[in-house]
């Protein structure tokens, strides 16, 4: 990795986390700054110039008195970001909304307005503890993107009622403990049924386990249902430092993804290494359970590998994250090493090296939101927006078994403390090239769907949610990556032609040799009507 070009110089505060998104909706990237040192949120608002470093962040809006690390949503479902933080003190909840002004011609002009609102009950609120788990997520499992908050005894819930509607619920925290107890949330669909499953590691007392919640079908799925415990590391723990959260933003937390890309995403955590010698990786993978003891909840287990891959290399880690690198549908890992006693900081690449030739599909979300200069839905200019947190995604296929499975995603759902969210979601689709039967996008706020079918594996989807009332219109791009199955069945039907054509040209000249020599015994054949 190598510097391109640096965004923003001589900022005045310590930087907690750097937030990338278009908070404005003129389609140009800003960057949110959030110092937890000075309770300050910074926004520097893109200006799309690139031809000089000091123009393209030149506009700034600072908020005062914030006292919790913001998490990027879409409150209101108009595909502008907005930000969930807490002024005065940890006890409120705040919305701000950032809009572009306009003529009243509907001319866009530059400057950006920002207004401020409260989420009120008619009782007084918890704390908003830090670290927190807040996301933007389907918690409920009607595929809207609701509100969780992290409080000191319980998870804070705003269920998605209607646009700018929510009802307030809770759900309990794993065996009673406190929030410092607990690790960052992760909400994954394990068992591939097409919803969203809580995971949340907890210390009780040692930091060795990891929990998920089960909701009871028949009643409200956000407080009714129960944890069960579904990874105990026995004579190992999980790395949780409380010097390091509050220096380096470094929480306790499973990252998840599909390693194998057999449909069933897979976890990845930091441990501590034995003999204090160190931090290094862990990782989970998910597996039908076999009945040998290991823990099975909803017929899924997980199996631990210490050190799978180059995951041996690094013994110094603070964070990790997920991407794909070479763009070939494998999640490979980034993480942060280093000692906050050294300040020796760098950041470290392993490449998946899963062998099998394992399908997937990719999607990619964006606002569909007109850039600041075609707002007049004028030519034929698709506009593609930017990266929006809280859509959800949805595909079914016939797998391998010949059966029917779901699985579901969340793009972007956190992004604080370290979260590392992809701004896309990577469907494993194991190792049947069948088509993916549909693919379904919701948007937050909507309560609307749209499908598309039969999508080809190893595609990448660009999904384009525009206009976003009407989903029937939507638009996608699709990109398709070939995989080794299909270059091989390619090799293997070129093979074919190619023996058919040898076959094809013996037998022609077979047929012109045996031609030949019946002209040869014609011509010396004795004539005796000459006689």
């Amino acid at each position: 990795m190598r510097m391109r070009k640096t965004l923003i110089r001589d900022f005045p505060d310590k930087i907690d986390s750097v937030m990338p998104a278009d908070l404005n909706g003129d389609n140009v990237q800003d960057v949110l700054l959030y110092s937890y040192e000075t309770k300050t949120i910074t926004i520097h608002w893109g200006t799309g110039d690139y031809a000089t470093d000091k123009s393209l962040y030149a506009n700034v809006t600072r908020f005062t008195e914030a006292y919790v690390e913001p998490l990027l949503l879409d409150y209101n479902g108009n595909r502008y970001v907005d930000i969930l933080t807490s002024f005065n003190d940890s006890s409120h909840r705040h919305i701000i909304e950032c809009q572009r002004n306009k003529t009243k011609y509907g001319k866009v002009m530059e400057e950006t307005h920002c207004t401020t609102k409260e989420l009120r009950t008619l009782s007084d609120l918890p704390t908003v503890v830090r670290p927190h788990s807040n996301s933007f997520v389907d918690v409920d499992g009607d595929l809207n993107a609701d509100i969780l908050i992290s409080t000191l005894d319980h998870f804070e819930v705003w269920i998605w009622q209607k646009d700018d509607v929510y009802k307030k619920a809770r759900r309990p925290y794993p065996l009673g403990l406190k929030s410092d107890k607990l690790g960052q949330s992760v909400f994954v669909d394990i068992d591939s049924s097409g919803r969203l499953l809580h995971v949340v590691q907890v210390c009780s007392p040692s930091c060795n386990q990891a929990y998920i919640w089960l909701p009871n079908s028949t009643k409200d799925w956000t407080s009714h249902g129960k944890w069960e415990k579904i990874i105990d590391l026995k004579d190992q723990s999980f790395w949780k430092d409380n010097d390091y959260a509050d220096k380096v933003n470094a929480m306790m937390s499973l990252k998840s993804a599909d390693f194998d890309q057999d449909g069933y995403p897979d976890f990845a955590a930091i441990v501590n290494l034995s003999n204090n010698s160190g931090r290094g990786l862990i990782s989970f993978t998910n597996k039908k359970c076999d009945g040998k003891g290991d823990l099975c909840v909803i017929n899924r287990s997980f199996k631990t590998d210490m050190y799978p891959g180059d995951f041996s290399q690094v013994k110094q880690v603070t964070n990790l994250g997920f991407f794909d690198i070479r763009e070939n549908g494998k999640m490979d890992v980034l993480v942060t090493q280093g000692d906050i006693k050294f300040g020796n900081w760098s950041i470290k690449a392993l490449e998946n090296a899963y062998s099998k030739d394992a399908c997937f599909i990719k999607v990619i979300i964006v606002s569909g939101l007109c850039s600041k200069d075609h707002c007049d839905g004028k030519g034929d200019t698709i506009e593609y927006g930017y990266n929006q947190p809280g859509p959800l995604a949805m595909y079914t296929i016939t797998d391998s078994e010949a059966k029917m499975r779901s699985s579901a995603a969340a793009q972007l759902y956190q992004t604080s403390h370290g979260s590392l969210q992809l701004p896309y979601i990577l469907f494993g689709i194991g190792q049947s090239p069948n088509f993916v039967e549909s693919l379904e996008i919701r948007m937050p706020g909507l309560n609307k769907s749209h499908q598309w079918t039969q999508i080809i594996p190893n595609s990448q989807m660009l999904v384009i949610p525009n206009p976003i009332k009407e989903p029937s219109l939507w638009q996608n791009k699709l990109f398709i990556t070939p995989s080794r199955k299909m270059l091989h069945t390619g090799l293997a039907l070129c093979g074919v032609v190619l023996v058919n054509l040898i076959i094809v040209l013996v037998l022609h000249l077979m047929e012109k040799k045996a031609d030949r020599i019946e002209k040869q015994q014609q011509a010396h054949k004795f004539n005796f009507e000459a006689m």
